[in-house]
C-alpha cells in the first residue's frame, strides 16, 4: 500500500525537478534568450542571428524537459 508520506515526498521531488534552472544561471542582460529558455510551449521555432545562444538556450530547455521527465526517453530533434 502506497502511503501519504510517499506520495508527498514523491510530489515535493517532481516540483524541485520542474524549477531546477536556476534563475541565478540565466543572465539578465539577454531577457529574449531567458524567454525562450523559459518558454513552458511543446513546439518552438527560433528565428535569429549567428551566435545568438540558440545551442544554448536548446541545452537548458532539453536539460529542463528531461528533468521534468525522469523515467522518460528523451531525444531532441533538429533541422538545419
Amino acid at each position: 500500500m502506497i502511503s501519504k508520506t510517499s506520495i508527498l515526498k514523491e510530489a515535493i521531488n517532481r516540483k524541485q525537478a520542474q524549477v531546477s534552472i536556476n534563475k541565478a544561471e540565466l543572465n539578465s542582460n539577454f531577457p529574449n534568450q531567458n524567454n525562450f529558455i523559459l518558454d513552458e510551449s511543446r513546439y518552438i521555432a527560433a528565428q535569429c542571428s549567428r551566435r545568438a545562444g540558440k545551442t544554448n538556450g536548446l541545452a537548458y530547455r532539453f536539460d529542463r524537459t528531461m528533468l521534468k521527465y525522469p523515467k522518460e526517453l528523451c531525444g531532441p530533434l533538429f533541422k538545419s
